[in-house]
C-alpha cells in the first residue's frame, strides 16, 4: 500500500486540469487566443493581443503582493490597454461566455468522479486545489465539463480570492488557511511532478496520478510524504485511513 495508515487525514486538495479534467492544449490554445483577439478588440489591437495577455499571466503567476491573482492581472492590462475603464467588464464576458464556446477543449478523466463520491462517502472534506489563474466563473466551467458540477467543495481556489500561484509554498498555506486544516490533515492530489509536488516543502503528503501504472513512494525521514500511483491506489488508501481511523466504521 501506498503510504502508511494516516488516520489523521480528513482532507483531499484535488488539483482539477489534468487531474479531474484532461485539456486538449491545442484547441484551448488557439480558441483562447482567437476569442481573446474578439473580445478585446475594442481596446488591444488584435496583433498585441498574445503578448500582452500572456504578460498579464505571467504577473498574476509571479505575484507576491497583497492583491489577488485576479486583480493583479487587471491592472497589468489595464497599464497596456487604451481604454482601461474597459477591462473589468470584457474580461467578466470573457471568462463567463467566451470560454463556454471551447467546451471541446475539456473532457472528464476516467473514474475521478467516482474517486471524488467515495472520498465524500468515506467522509472526506474535499478542496478544489486548481491554480489560481482563473476567476471563479472560468472554474465552474471545467467543473461541469468534467461532470462535477454536483461535487460539494469546502473550498475552491481561484484567481478572485488567491494571492500567489502554484508551485509557491504561500499558495499552499494560504489553501489550508482557507480550508482550516494543517498540513498534517491534509493530502494534495493532482499530476504535476513540478506544481503539485511542491506541496511537500510544508509536509502535506501528495499523491501524484501515474497515467502508466507505476507506483512509487518518496520519503523524507521515516516518513512517506510523495506517492506516485492511480485513483485506485488512492481510495485503497483513503479506505484504510478511514478504517485506521474508526474500526470497523466506513460512512
Amino acid at each position: 500500500m501506498l503510504f502508511r495508515v494516516a488516520p489523521e487525514i480528513t482532507t483531499l486538495m484535488f488539483d482539477l486540469d489534468g487531474t479531474l479534467v484532461e485539456i486538449n492544449q491545442r484547441i484551448l490554445a488557439r480558441g483562447l487566443l482567437l476569442a481573446g483577439a474578439r473580445r478585446f478588440a475594442t481596446v488591444v489591437p488584435p496583433w498585441r493581443f498574445r503578448s500582452t495577455y500572456g504578460s498579464a499571466l505571467a504577473a498574476a503567476r509571479a505575484n507576491t503582493t497583497d492583491r489577488t491573482n485576479h486583480e493583479v492581472f487587471l491592472l497589468h492590462l489595464m497599464e497596456r490597454t487604451c481604454r482601461p475603464e474597459r477591462i473589468q467588464f470584457l474580461m467578466k464576458e470573457f471568462a463567463a461566455g467566451d470560454l463556454g464556446r471551447l467546451q471541446t477543449a475539456f473532457t472528464p478523466v476516467p473514474g475521478a468522479r467516482e474517486t471524488l463520491a467515495a472520498a465524500r462517502a468515506l467522509g472526506y472534506e474535499l478542496v478544489l486545489a486548481t491554480n489560481p489563474l482563473w476567476p471563479l466563473a472560468a472554474v465552474r466551467l471545467r467543473l461541469r465539463r468534467a461532470g462535477l458540477e454536483d461535487i460539494r467543495f469546502r473550498f475552491i481556489s481561484h484567481s478572485e480570492v488567491s494571492t500567489r500561484c502554484k508551485p509557491s509554498a504561500d499558495y499552499y498555506r494560504e489553501l489550508m488557511h482557507h480550508s482550516r486544516v494543517s498540513a498534517s490533515e491534509c493530502v494534495m492530489i493532482g499530476n504535476d511532478p513540478d506544481r503539485d509536488a511542491a506541496a511537500t516543502q510544508l509536509g502535506i503528503k501528495t499523491f501524484l496520478l501515474a497515467q502508466d501504472g507505476r507506483r512509487q513512494v518518496t520519503s523524507a525521514g521515516n516518513d512517506p510524504i510523495l506517492a506516485i500511483g492511480t485513483l485506485p491506489d488512492l481510495l485503497e488508501w483513503l479506505v484504510a485511513c478511514r478504517l485506521a481511523r474508526a474500526p470497523g466504521v466506513v460512512n
